[in-house]
Formats: structure tokens, C-alpha cells, sequence
């Protein structure tokens, strides 16, 4: 009995001294993370990574080949040699995919990252040999190869690295060789991709840090560390939306006045409050703040010290001869270098985006305000850029407007062109818009002669609905992106039956805004029972304009640069010829088009410039607006 309760009493002490060890861990923190726009750094634009993995033979390379030449010889005979372990054969994990540049900016090719790792245990190179660590059961020799596609052309080829990282739950020393495989693929692969997106990666980045506070430091030196953790945590979550006003700034350096106090309380040694086991986390909190700040050079300074203070130990390992074979870790490592690398890498990643691009363009994307300004604005040039195009205006009439501060019921206006009139419009509220899926508003255009109707669905802001990417979610409703393509609504035309519309949103890295649309003359729904005569002209004919859009403080629009393209099927178009292109179209699948014509001179409008305001009501909203030869007036119903 006395036996068994000593047994027990082991047992207990053996899962309880990694729990006490971690609470006499010579410091606490608290998690925050800090969010930003994560900017390409490299000259070239890439669409997508496409990562493959591989693990390398343990038995070497030449045994690999004989293994994949005996395997290809047995598959001629019907039979399957597999390796699951690894041993005499590479091993491939599955292809993993990551977009690196949104669809509504431009890029071209994809990337192709090949990585390989090794089953080996020791580490032979002793100088330097961890690139990642956090924190200490499974190490892995890496290297990889990074490939511009199509085409396979050699970017850049790195390694090797023996790059260390925290396993899973199975780690220790029973653990399988199938899970000690799956954390090698998890360390190797995670670190290769890493490097990689933050070269090549446009994103919305989420950054994981830690606020640290000293256990040693009592009295007055405590309160202070953990108002400077409360405070600094607070405003880390506000990196994003307040970086580089006073108040955050203010902030910010008052934390640093903090911990720069406590580290001249830093002594070499164990015994002072602040001391080698516990100085890296003062490190890691002035870099961190410095790097919110924008003091990179001073950040950077503070993240290798930090370094410094939690460098590795190592012992040699020698064999049964006295020779020494590789290295391994030594003493109880409570916090890890790789949260000043990692820290340091993103962080200097991020700044050097900011620089690389047009600083229009950096602020359209990492500023919130800008994004959701230019968003309203483009939902909103690009559906009266359609209407207009329509009805062949000069310039952009305002017929879809938002901000009203009460939105009016009805609104009915007049569309003119050098004093005669091109259409008439309304804009109605819908009775049903209560009914989830409807749509609030609808806006129907027509000409006096009524050969041209066009209609427009429009939401609760009265701006047509909306296909968003490049979203950064901030609620379990609500998100921040900018407009990828727009739904325009249908228009029937006489006698040339109706037309589709599609548009789609491109922003290039100057800050401009490029709107496409294109018009499908569908005249083939009406050409089997006669009511439309049809030529082989005519047929299937498309109007593609593409728009380069100005805005000005991403919310008024400046002026803008159209380009109109006719095109045609290249074929000859008999009935059945005619049905089969029409067909192949609506299966998304691409045609031939010959050029008809290409109008671009005098396109340029600059709306800004051109704009008047004649008249307003009683609530500041305009009834009269004319730009150049084009005036809109409109009467608003409440």
C-alpha cells in the first residue's frame, strides 16, 4: 500500500513539475495582436504561391533513384511499390494554393515554391543553425527553390537552413514517426511560405504579439509595468485605424518611458529584479512599441538585443569514441528567439511595402476611411458611366446619387444634352424592399422616344449591389473591401432587342480605378421567331468601353478617360453556326472577336472641372447640376 501511494505521489509530481516550471517563468504576458496591410516588396507582381512540399529519402538521394526507377518498372507490371516511411523514397505532401495578389489589382504569372526537408535528428552545423524557433521539440534541415510560372523560370534558391519549431501534442519521445513527420512538413513548409508572402503577398496581415510584464518588480515598479501592458495592449488593437495620430503617438511613448526606466535596472547575473533571464522581455516590448511608431532602425536595434539575451544553449553530442557528432539544446528555455525574428521579419516587411508604391495607392489600401470612401464612390460611377454610355452622353450625368441625409421616396429628373432632352428617369423606393433579398430602390431611364429603357436595382443607400474583394471582416456583418464588379441591371432597345450588361473593377498602383463594361447585343432570343431582323453584321456584336476613373480624396470623382471598343465574332454565321456561339458565350467559355473599331480621341472628361450646381431644394440636395454639355434635373419626394 505504501509502495503504491509513493507511485501515485511520483505520478503527481511528474505532471505537476512542467506546470510549476511554467509559473516560476521569470515573467507574464498578455496576448494582442495588431493588424495592417501587408504590401509586396518585390519589383514583380505574382497572382498566386503554390507550395509543394517534399520530404528527401533518408537513405540519400542515389537510393531514391534507384527506388523511383524500381517503382516505375513494377507499375508496367501492374504492381504498386510504396514507402510510407520514408526511408529509401521521397515523400510529397499535397500542393497547398495561397492567393498573393487580389483579383482587382493587376499581376501576372504565379509563383511556384518548391520545398524539400530532411529526416535528420542532429544538428551538424552548430554556428547559427536555427533561422525559426519557437520553442523546442522537432528540428528540420530545409531548402527550397522558387519558380515564376508559366515557365518555370528560377526566382531565387535558398538553404540549407536548420530551422526548429514547437511540435504538437504527440511530441516526446514515443512519439510516431507519422506525427514527427506531419510537424517537420508543418515547420518547414510554414517557414518557407512565410518568407515567401512576405515578399510577394498584397494581404490584410494579422501579427500575434505579447505584452510583457517582470515577476521580480514590486511596489511602484509593478503598477507602472502593468499600466504601461494595459495601456499598450489597447492600443496595439488600434494600429491599424490610429497609426500616426498624436493621441496613439502619445501613447505609445509613454509605455516606452516605462520600460526604457526598468531596463537601466537591468544587471548581468540572476539575482537583480531585472535580470539575464527576464531582461528580453523589456527588449521585445520596446521593440514592439518602436516598431508601432515607425522607428524602425531603434526597433530593429531593441528586436537583436532580444535576440542576444534568449540565445540558444547548445552541448555537443559525441559518440561512443569521444568524437563530436552535432549539437542539441541545453537548459530550460522559457521564451524563444523566434519572437523577435518573426516580429522583426513582418514588421520590416510591412514598412518597406509602404515605400515601394505610390502613396495614393498606400493610402487607398491601409487607411479604412479611403477604403470605404472609394467604394461608395466607385458603386457609384460606375452605374451612371453605364447609363450614360447608354445614352451616348459626353460626359457622366448624375443619375444615382448617395449620402442623402434623409433619403427621399421618389426622386424624378430630366436628362439633358446640349438643351434637348436624352431621357427621363426615376428613382423609386420599392414597397416590397422589407422582404429579405429585395431591393430598396429602383431606378428606370427612358428616352422620349422610348427606343432605349434601362433598368437598375439600387440598395438601401440607393448604390446598385455589389461583388467586394480584398476584405478585412471587422464584425460578424460587417467588413472593409473594396467593389470587384458591380450588377448592373437590364436594358431593352429598339429595334435592336435588349442588351446585358457586365462590369468588372480593376485599381492599379497608381490610386486610379478602372471601370469595364461590356454590352451584349443578345439579339439571338429573338431571331427564331422573326421579330427582329438580324444581319451577319450585326450578329452577336459587343461594346466594351473601359473607363480609367479619377478620384479625387477617394470620394468625388475627377475626371475620367474612356476607351470604346466594337468587336464582332470572327465566324460565319449561319443559323446553327449562330446558336452554337450564342451558347458557347453563356457557357463562359471564350470566342474568337475580330477588332471593328476603337474610338479613343477626345475621351478624357474632366468631370471635377466641369461640374455646376444650379439649383438646390429646401434640404441642400441639388435639383439642377450640369457637367460640360450634359445637365440633370431632378425633383426629390420625402
Amino acid at each position: 500500500m505504501k509502495i503504491k501511494n509513493y507511485l501515485l505521489l511520483l505520478l503527481a509530481v511528474a505532471f505537476t513539475i512542467p506546470a510549476t516550471a511554467q509559473l516560476r517563468a521569470p515573467f507574464k504576458s498578455e496576448d494582442v495582436g495588431i493588424r495592417f496591410v501587408q504590401l509586396p516588396t518585390a519589383e514583380n507582381q505574382f497572382r498566386t504561391l503554390t507550395v509543394k512540399t517534399t520530404q528527401k529519402a533518408r537513405a540519400g538521394e542515389k537510393v531514391a533513384d534507384v527506388a523511383k526507377k524500381a517503382s516505375a518498372a513494377a507499375a508496367k507490371f501492374g504492381v504498386s511499390l510504396e514507402d510510407n516511411t520514408g526511408m529509401v523514397a521521397d515523400k510529397e505532401s499535397p500542393e497547398r494554393t495561397y492567393e498573393l495578389i487580389p483579383n482587382i489589382f493587376p499581376a501576372s504569372g504565379d509563383l511556384l515554391l518548391e520545398v524539400f526537408f530532411y529526416d535528420k535528428k542532429m544538428l551538424k552545423t552548430p554556428a547559427e543553425p536555427i533561422k525559426f524557433y519557437d520553442g523546442a521539440e522537432s528540428e528540420v534541415k530545409v531548402e527550397y527553390k522558387l519558380y515564376s510560372m508559366p515557365g518555370k523560370k528560377l526566382i531565387e534558391e535558398k538553404g540549407p537552413f536548420w530551422v526548429a519549431g514547437e511540435g504538437s501534442s504527440t511530441a516526446g519521445p514515443l512519439q510516431s514517426r507519422e506525427d514527427l513527420y506531419k510537424d517537420r512538413l508543418r515547420i518547414a513548409q510554414g517557414w518557407a511560405t512565410d518568407k515567401i508572402e512576405r515578399k510577394y503577398a498584397l494581404e490584410h496581415k494579422f501579427v500575434p504579439i505579447q505584452v510583457y510584464t517582470i515577476r521580480k518588480l514590486k511596489g511602484a515598479d509593478d503598477d507602472k509595468q502593468s499600466e504601461a501592458q494595459e495601456k499598450f495592449i489597447e492600443l496595439a488593437k488600434k494600429f491599424r485605424t490610429k497609426q500616426g495620430e498624436a493621441e496613439f503617438e502619445k501613447g505609445v511613448n509613454e509605455c516606452i518611458a516605462i520600460w526604457e526606466d526598468l531596463l537601466k535596472k537591468y544587471q548581468p547575473g540572476k539575482d537583480a529584479v531585472v535580470n539575464d533571464n527576464s531582461v528580453f522581455a523589456l527588449y521585445y516590448n520596446l521593440a514592439a512599441a518602436n516598431y508601432l511608431l515607425g522607428n524602425v532602425s531603434k526597433a530593429n536595434n531593441y528586436a537583436e538585443k532580444g535576440m542576444d539575451a534568449t540565445a540558444i544553449d547548445w552541448k555537443p553530442v559525441k559518440n561512443g569514441k569521444g568524437e563530436v557528432i552535432g549539437r542539441k539544446r541545453s537548459g530550460i528555455v522559457h521564451v524563444t528567439q523566434d519572437i523577435f525574428h518573426n516580429l522583426k521579419a513582418d514588421m520590416n516587411a510591412y514598412y518597406n511595402g509602404l515605400k515601394a508604391f505610390d502613396q495614393k495607392f498606400v493610402k487607398m489600401v491601409t487607411e479604412p476611411k479611403n477604403m470605404m470612401k472609394l467604394a461608395r464612390a466607385v458603386r457609384e460611377a460606375a452605374v451612371n458611366i453605364h447609363l450614360s454610355n447608354a445614352l451616348n452622353l459626353e460626359a457622366p450625368a448624375e443619375i444615382v446619387t448617395y449620402g442623402f441625409e434623409e433619403k427621399p421616396s421618389n426622386i424624378k429628373g430630366t436628362i439633358k444634352q446640349n438643351g434637348e432632352v436624352v431621357a427621363n428617369y426615376e428613382i423609386k423606393k420599392n414597397p416590397f424592399a422589407f422582404i429579405q433579398r429585395s431591393k430598396s430602390f429602383k431606378v428606370t431611364v427612358v428616352t422620349p422616344d422610348e427606343s432605349l429603357t434601362a433598368k437598375q436595382n439600387l440598395s438601401g443607400i440607393m448604390l446598385p449591389p455589389t461583388k467586394y474583394d480584398f476584405i478585412l471582416r471587422t464584425g460578424k456583418k460587417s467588413f472593409i473591401g473594396l467593389p470587384q464588379s458591380i450588377n448592373l441591371g437590364k436594358m431593352k432597345a429598339k429595334p435592336k432587342a435588349r442588351s446585358k450588361a457586365s462590369t468588372s473593377i480593376m485599381y492599379d498602383y497608381n490610386g486610379n480605378v478602372k471601370i469595364m463594361n461590356s454590352a451584349i447585343q443578345d439579339k439571338w432570343v429573338y431571331l427564331n421567331i422573326g421579330l427582329v431582323e438580324v444581319n451577319k453584321d450585326e450578329a452577336l456584336m459587343a461594346e466594351n468601353t473601359e473607363t480609367k476613373a479619377v478620384f479625387k480624396d477617394y470620394s468625388e470623382l475627377e475626371s475620367i478617360d474612356k476607351e470604346i471598343t466594337t468587336i464582332k465574332r470572327d465566324r460565319e454565321l449561319g443559323f446553327g453556326g449562330f446558336m452554337s456561339a450564342a451558347m458557347k458565350k453563356f457557357m463562359d467559355k471564350p470566342l474568337d472577336v475580330t477588332l471593328i473599331s476603337n474610338d479613343t480621341d477626345n475621351n478624357t472628361v474632366n468631370v471635377e472641372s466641369q461640374t455646376e450646381v444650379k439649383a438646390k431644394n429646401d434640404n441642400g440636395c441639388w435639383t439642377t447640376k450640369k457637367i460640360g454639355s450634359v445637365a440633370v434635373e431632378r425633383e426629390l419626394m420625402y
